[in-house]
């Protein structure tokens, strides 16, 4: 009988971001592989989260509005049920739960597809370790804000069914329409490939937060 995850396609959590970024980022890291290049946002996040990790050694859990625990970085976290895989950035451990927390570079609050990012790496964090998260964290630079997220019964059942969407989109090989935020196309290192964006300064997130 093949295993679970020969009979899904396995996904990144990234994959599950990115898509949610724009649904063309999954075409082209998928159906048609292309070759990548690093952008300067690229890079700066990279940056972004040495520089955190760095200091998240020396600090206290105040912040998260914890008092005591134990943190681990860049925890590599698997789920063969999900056929779901990815690096968390940090995970905070104490006698009450585990806390997953992403590191992000914005100024603006997280957006959906940090939200169900991290949402994503609460479902593995429950797998990997037994245990049901109900609360994680996205920390933003340069402001160093913090933002608690709900692991909200809602959220959950989103992930699980965008991981369909996005193995059926790959699947059918078809090219999506690109994301209704064009200002993203900005520093897209796909920018080149698509030729039919153009660049409005409203953002609009594709998929509700509640």
């Amino acid at each position: 009988m093949p295993s679970i995850t020969e009979t899904l396609l396995p996904l990144r959590v990234t994959d599950l971001r990115q898509h949610l970024y724009c649904p063309r980022i999954t075409y082209y890291n998928h159906v048609l592989p292309v070759a990548r290049r690093e952008t300067y946002k690229m890079q700066a996040a990279r940056d972004v989260h040495i520089k955190l990790e760095r200091l998240e050694k020396r600090r206290r859990l105040k912040r998260y509005r914890l008092h005591e625990g134990t943190r681990q970085f860049r925890v590599p976290l698997h789920s063969e049920r999900l056929a779901l895989s990815g690096i968390l950035d940090m995970l905070i451990t104490t006698s009450s739960g585990r806390y997953p927390v992403e590191f992000k570079l914005s100024q603006r609050q997280p957006g959906a597809h940090q939200v169900y990012q991290l949402i994503a790496y609460g479902l593995l964090v429950e797998e990997v370790f037994d245990t049901t998260v109900r609360v994680g964290f996205i920390y933003m630079e340069p402001d160093e804000r913090v933002y608690e997220i709900q692991m909200t019964p809602s959220r959950r059942h989103y992930v699980k069914s965008l991981l369909t969407i996005i193995r059926n989109q790959i699947a059918a090989g078809t090219f999506p329409g690109a994301t209704r935020s064009k200002a993203r196309c900005r520093d897209c290192e796909f920018r080149l490939l698509c030729g039919d964006t153009n660049f409005p300064t409203r953002p609009m997130w594709p998929a509700p937060l509640s």
